[in-house]
């Protein structure tokens, strides 16, 4: 499911630009503020804006970043950057083994992430822990399917994230992480 709204990542430089913490930090923060100064950046992610140029410029060299605009403040000019595309799609058809090991360690980047959002969340008191409007959930099932099973799970799957992508228009409403990893969890029985 790759549009015009999606960068579909294919080689193991750009997955690995994308796996490194500070840099999905980055993108995530981009498309929460759609563009930004790194000055801004450091400002949301609560990092130097020294500390974060490097990887603004990785994120950009892989075509993720681009500029869109320039400020001036306190006489300084200022590239002001937004993501290309909202949402980043790794083709996981790619199977040269640099590209599957980058896949693995950005997949435990996005799930430390997830842990850090989950955390945060569970720290705060207006954060509703139960009931059908439940803010937290960490769902593990381990399960056999056949074929067709998987395919109606992805099926789902996709269900799922295009209501996310059609809610996440609504800027007034609390921001969410919905992380979900698919896998077999191994190939023999």
């Amino acid at each position: 499911m790759s549009n015009k709204n999606t960068h579909l990542i294919e080689t193991s430089k750009q997955l690995k630009e994308i796996a490194r913490p500070v840099r999905n930090e980055i993108r995530l923060a981009l498309e929460m503020l759609k563009e930004a100064t790194i000055a801004d950046l450091g400002l949301h992610l609560g990092r130097s804006a020294e500390s974060l140029y490097y990887h603004v410029r990785k994120l950009e060299s892989v075509g993720l970043v681009v500029k869109c605009g320039e400020q001036i403040k306190y006489s300084q000019k200022e590239s002001i950057y937004r993501l290309c595309n909202k949402r980043v799609r790794v083709n996981t058809e790619v199977r040269q083994k640099s590209f599957v090991q980058t896949l693995v360690n950005g997949t435990r980047t996005l799930l430390r992430y997830a842990e850090r959002c989950l955390a945060n969340g569970l720290k705060h008191d207006e954060t509703i822990l139960k009931g059908r409007v439940r803010e937290c959930r960490l769902i593990q099932v381990t399960t056999r399917l056949s074929r067709s099973q998987v395919i109606e799970v992805n099926e789902k799957m996709l269900e799922l994230e295009k209501f996310l992508e059609e809610a996440s228009s609504n800027t007034e409403e609390k921001q969410f992480l919905v992380t979900i990893a698919f896998s077999p969890t191994s190939t023999v029985d």
